[in-house]
């Protein structure tokens, strides 16, 4: 599970996500001094903030936050209360300033909110690296059928139904595809269930039996995706590294352009010098962790 910083002034909200999240490795700051200090001497993943701030604008503050440490996910909580649209304005713009998702007390659960952000984080830096293995000269259609697909895995996708979503036709998708030399369409979205699922098997907090029933509808239907697509067991890829693994396959299939996966032959462990709001997606001036943010 990632590491999440909390800085929020209402005593309610505060302790219901205390009692959510009673994991010692999240931390619960009282002053806006005290999430810098912990945001510049501890590695973190995502920081809660709530709207009602007494040190300055909390748009200022996720801007400023934000320039810094570019690859935390924020999370903005906001406190509902049908007669008041400040606060939901407020949330809007702190959307606009590097916020990437919103919590809205009284309308959405506390329930697993650990475990959500977590995968949030997880898509997040599955789409940079993505992002940046297609950045050049590649197909904007295929990108954003790519980020519609990564930030929505856990949901049962079709490519009819992507397509539909980011309104394209099938048709339109498959030539894009063709065109830039990339796996067809179906293919993706197995890839892009692939890297997420292995950047969760690095975390190491969740089993392949979990992540297989979560994410595959059942452990032996992860086990042959990765089988068919990378050549190796959940087990084999997490002993060499299982994200690096899994994308220096993706990477030899977009090379390629394959139409279906071939297993593949993987060096040792690669290492790399690496909803609400509208989800922001800040991409990276170098690739200096995977999965660290700050």
């Amino acid at each position: 599970m990632s590491r999440i910083v909390v800085l929020v002034f209402s005593n309610m909200v505060r302790q219901r996500l205390r009692h959510a999240m009673p994991d010692p490795r999240h931390h619960f700051c009282s002053t806006v001094k005290e999430l810098h200090d912990v945001l510049h001497s501890s590695v973190c993943d995502a920081l809660i903030i709530g709207l009602n701030d007494d040190d300055g604008p909390t748009t200022n503050l996720i801007q400023h936050v934000r320039h810094q440490f570019p690859r935390l996910h924020i999370v903005v909580c906001v406190e509902w209360n049908a007669h008041r649209v400040d606060e939901i304005r407020l949330a809007n713009a702190a959307g606009r300033v590097g916020a990437n998702d919103i919590l809205i007390d009284g309308v959405d659960s506390y329930v697993g909110i650990a475990d959500r952000v977590t995968a949030k984080v997880h898509e997040d830096a599955v789409l940079r690296r993505v992002s940046v293995l297609l950045g050049n000269g590649r197909s904007g259609a295929v990108f954003r059928f790519l980020t519609y697909v990564i930030m929505h895995v856990r949901q049962p996708l079709t490519v009819e139904s992507v397509a539909s979503q980011i309104r394209l036709s099938r048709r339109t998708l498959a030539r894009e595809c063709a065109k830039h030399e990339l796996p067809q369409p179906g293919d993706l979205i197995s890839w892009c269930r692939l890297l997420v699922a292995a950047a969760i098997l690095d975390q190491g907090h969740q089993t392949v039996d979990m992540i297989g029933h979560r994410m595959f509808g059942s452990p032996s239907a992860l086990r042959n995706m990765f089988q068919r697509y990378v050549g190796r067991t959940p087990t084999q890829l997490k002993a060499l590294g299982a994200f690096e693994s899994t994308i220096a396959t993706f990477r030899e299939a977009t090379r390629a352009g394959t139409d279906s996966p071939r297993p593949h032959e993987l060096p040792g462990p690669i290492v790399t010098e690496y909803d609400g709001i509208s989800h922001v997606v800040v991409m990276p001036d170098s690739q200096d962790s995977a999965f660290n943010s700050c």
